[in-house]
């Protein structure tokens, strides 16, 4: 019964620490080194179809340089409880 407990405990550790990732997509030099704009957005059906309308990052003083979008650990539990039903993601811009 230990071994079974240990098993799923292990288990659920790495589940929820192998949903953490991080995406960059860059564009050009970054020059600042906190973000201009953060936003969390959500997608249902496993994130297959946005929920709501997309966010669009604007720079006011010239053109996006990178983009950062997230899961991280308060993203995964959103989707454990939510089924995978509803997924959250954090974006992060940074403008030139």
């Amino acid at each position: 019964m230990k071994g079974l407990i240990r098993l799923l405990l292990v288990a659920g550790i790495l589940f929820i620490f192998s949903a953490c990732n991080k995406a960059t997509l860059s564009m050009g030099k970054s020059l600042s080194e906190k973000p201009s704009h953060s936003n969390r957005t959500y997608s249902y059906i496993m994130g297959y179809y946005e929920l709501g309308e997309t966010n669009q990052a604007l720079c006011e003083q010239g053109s996006i340089s990178r983009v950062e979008i997230k899961r991280g650990f308060l993203d995964s539990v959103i989707h454990i409880i939510a089924g995978g039903i509803v997924t959250s993601r954090t974006q992060e811009i940074y403008c030139e």
